[in-house]
């Protein structure tokens, strides 16, 4: 059983390559045009003491990951099917989202605080539904449900993960080194599905991403960036889903590890007024424990590597 997709073509390769320079470029205009129009991250009170210094860091930069994910949507269409089979939907959803990450950037420019949950949910969950339904047409009403549930989770996980300097993109782009160290060490039955091809455009922007990111950050991709990210992660766990399906959930082993914990933070507090953690996210309990920020986007990517090499090299 292969992946919904074909071979990777030369020209899709060098394209692929090109995609470095053009993010990094993007994200350096960004950088100056964001601090020359004070477009600054405001920091909110209740996270950790050691985030104040972080106040007006340039952010949103989300729109300069664009180009790489219109690479990856090109790269995901398969062979021999109508132009735009998958491509299209892909394209609308992630930047549906995008576009809902873009709004509450420029709400919490302007006013300091971003869009309340209950505007953004119902996109993800819409957006979820449809994506199930394109990509896993076969299960009905279950393809809509799982679409809903999985896009909404990756989103949202992969938003609550982008709290710490470098902590994204290293989570994310140990899921680019997992996945692509197993196809080259279990070629040909693993290569032949070339589902690390398909995420090359990933792994290059994280490239690009990563110096202006790690601590201390001097850029963030606000919600446009992670709400993109959260889409894409979620697109490419549908796509797998049904050839591996304990990959799909460990593509995202890390955010959803992050979503759990606010879950259960929430919910402990509700039902019997105590806190299970010092602070949720997971990585902001880390924190409060006397935790770096090198060391936690570091662990967490070792931890994101070794769950994507194990499960991409155990066919099911």
């Amino acid at each position: 059983m292969s992946l919904p997709w074909g071979p990777p073509t030369p020209i899709g390769i060098v394209l692929s390559g090109g995609l470095f320079f053009l993010s990094f470029g993007f994200l350096l205009l960004h950088l100056r045009v964001a601090k020359a129009r004070n477009w600054g991250q405001p920091i909110r009170d209740q996270g950790p003491q050691s985030h104040q210094v972080k106040d007006g860091t340039p952010t949103a930069a989300g729109w300069a990951f664009l180009p790489a994910f219109i690479a990856f949507a090109l790269l995901v269409e398969p062979s021999g099917s109508p132009i735009g089979g998958i491509m299209l939907p892909i394209l609308y959803s992630g930047i549906t989202l995008f576009l809902v990450g873009l709004g509450d950037d420029i709400q919490k420019l302007r006013t300091g605080t971003g869009l309340l949950a209950r505007y953004r949910l119902p996109f993800q969950l819409i957006i979820g539904g449809y994506l199930g339904a394109t990509l896993l047409p076969d299960w009905g009403w279950g393809g809509i449900l799982a679409g809903a549930v999985i896009l909404g989770a990756s989103v949202n996980g992969v938003n609550f993960t982008d709290g710490a300097d470098g902590l994204l993109a290293s989570t994310l782009m140990g899921t680019f080194v997992g996945v692509t160290a197993a196809a080259v060490l279990f070629a040909p039955t693993l290569a032949n599905d070339d589902t690390a091809w398909r995420i090359l455009p990933l792994g290059l922007l994280l490239l690009a991403w990563f110096p202006l990111n790690r601590h201390p950050a001097k850029l963030f991709m606000g919600e446009s960036g992670s709400y993109l990210l959260g889409a894409w992660m979620g697109i490419l766990a549908l796509l797998v889903l049904q050839v591996q399906p304990f990959l799909a959930l460990g593509l995202l082993a890390i955010p959803l590890l992050e979503l759990a914990s606010v879950v259960i933070q929430v919910g402990s507090f509700r039902l019997t007024g105590k806190r299970p953690f010092k602070m949720a996210p997971f990585h902001h309990h880390l924190e409060k424990s006397n935790w770096s920020e090198p060391r936690i986007a570091w662990t967490f990517g070792l931890a994101q590597f070794a769950l994507s090499f194990v499960l991409a090299g155990w066919r099911v």
